[in-house]
């Protein structure tokens, strides 16, 4: 129970019941900083190619990262009978892992409205509408869905712009189908109905979703792909299980530039600054898949590796158009979680042919693919010749390693810092990582390239344990100056 509402269960699933009115409690208002206070709470969900949010007022938004970062739709969707309508609702509002729920009801009709993103790589989303008659007599009823086309363009930092339709649709299943977004339905209802319609591209995404029985197929499939858990200490492992790991896999998008999926930071980088990144964050966010949908999270592997050029540099982030952007940031720290999420993928899977798979480098490269295994061996290269050590012998941090701070508030003038600073951060993950790909490596027959992971592993491991001060591990090092000898860094310590 929180001020929000409550957990429950829909359709077998964890879900969270809204009950909280938030035009009436106070605590409803929040200050999203970047944009005016709002009274709008929403959740993203997903499938494996559209990302819908959907919000306390019963209306949702539409994104699709495909071939850019844009907005099909926001603030839309809305079921009618007569006055009676799902827009603006205080009444029931539910959200499961993969769709919302808004139930309202008047003295004649009471009408459910599920918006669900179909299992796969679907552009569009499914609405199902239950409407029961509660008069006791047959009635005829007049039954409206509408959505307005509302597409926008994310532009690198100023954010979304308007733009032009990119073909959406609405269609009644097994009925007529519009650009308008809008279909009126006559019901001569004597108990109960279901009404179906799909909103979305349409026409790029048709194949194995079949009628009205796709409903309860996509969710069949929704239970049996989601992990389950029980522990008798935290009974709360059973909802939260599922319910994060429908939320993480709902970030990931088919790639129509790079192929794979990528797998959305998720916060405000792509939906608000227009930019997807960092690279680390879809790395990271994929390993946990590797448990759970192993598919995935090497398809994320190849699309973020697919960033990077033939030296084996990983920018920081795509532009709008999925382009490389390195203006801001070039952390030093990236290479190792690709290694780390190919490392855990092999010991995970025993996938050797994977890594001979070719994988190519960004277009802006017109460089040859080559097989992931030699793309990894690259990414090495450049973390191990490149990013390189410092006075030290520690990592060096070039103008970032994980914290975009850690430059400006190491006290060293900035480009001294980002020339010859050192990440003791960078050498404690590199301590843990380089062992286990050396053993990758070696299980793909690079005996030379293992022995070296190996052997510069070791070394970090022992300067890391070195920098214990008696209170703490210190942070960095820059000319002149120890970061971290009289001020707890956190994220250095685990």
């Amino acid at each position: 129970m929180s001020s929000f509402g409550e957990w429950t269960l829909l359709h077998g699933l964890p879900a969270f019941s809204y009950t909280m009115d938030q035009e009436r409690d106070p605590r409803a208002l929040w200050d999203p900083i970047l944009d005016p206070p709002t009274r709008r709470h929403v959740v993203h969900l997903g499938n494996r190619r559209i990302t819908l949010v959907a919000d306390n007022y019963g209306r949702c938004d539409l994104f699709d990262e495909h071939t850019g970062l844009r907005w099909l739709t926001r603030g839309t969707g809305v079921s009618r009978i007569g006055e009676l309508s799902t827009a603006g609702s205080t009444a029931e509002r539910l959200f499961g892992p993969t769709f919302a729920v808004v139930r309202v009801a008047d003295e004649r009709v009471s009408l459910e409205r599920t918006v669900l993103c179909p299992e796969g790589e679907q552009p569009w989303v499914l609405i199902r509408l239950r409407v029961r008659n509660l008069t006791g007599e047959p009635v005829r009823l007049a039954l409206t869905e509408e959505w307005e086309s509302r597409p926008a363009d994310v532009r690198l930092i100023s954010g979304p712009v308007p733009a032009a339709d990119p073909g959406l649709e609405l269609e009644l299943l097994g009925g007529e189908r519009t650009r308008s977004g809008r279909l009126t339905v006559t019901l001569d209802l004597e108990t109960e109905t279901i009404v179906e319609f799909r909103y979305g591209l349409l026409a790029e995404g048709t194949a194995g979703f079949e009628g009205a029985a796709g409903f309860e197929e996509s969710l069949g499939k929704l239970v049996a792909r989601l992990p389950r858990a029980h522990a008798v200490q935290a009974p709360e492992a059973e909802r939260e299980i599922p319910w994060h790991a429908a939320l993480l896999t709902g970030g990931a998008c088919a790639d129509g530039v790079l192929g794979g999926h990528t797998l959305d930071q998720g916060s405000c980088y792509s939906f608000r600054h227009g930019f997807n990144g960092a690279a680390r964050d879809p790395l990271q966010h994929a390993l946990p898949l590797v448990y759970t949908e192993p598919d995935l999270a090497l398809s994320v592997l190849r699309n973020t590796c697919a960033w990077g050029s033939p030296d084996g540099d990983l920018p920081y982030a795509l532009r709008p158009d999925k382009s490389p952007w390195t203006d801001l940031f070039r952390p030093s720290d990236q290479n190792l979680w690709a290694l780390w999420l190919g490392v855990e993928y092999l010991a995970a899977t025993g996938d050797v042919r994977a890594f001979g798979e070719a994988v190519p480098y960004h277009p802006v490269h017109a460089a040859e693919a080559v097989p992931l295994g030699e793309n990894l061996r690259r990414q090495f290269r450049f973390f191990a010749d490149v990013v390189g050590r410092g006075e030290h012998g520690h990592m060096r941090m070039l103008n970032a390693d994980w914290n975009d701070l850690a430059i400006s508030m190491s006290g060293v003038p900035r480009e001294e810092m980002i020339e010859h600073g050192e990440s003791v951060l960078n050498s404690a993950m590199a301590a843990w990582v380089l062992p286990r790909y050396a053993a990758l490596a070696e299980r793909l027959g690079d005996h030379a390239t293992g022995a070296e992971a190996r052997k510069l592993g070791e070394e970090l491991r022992d300067l890391v344990a070195g920098e214990w001060n008696g209170r703490w591990f210190r942070r960095a090092y820059g000319p002149g100056a120890v970061v971290g000898e009289d001020d707890l860094w956190l994220e250095v310590q685990p």
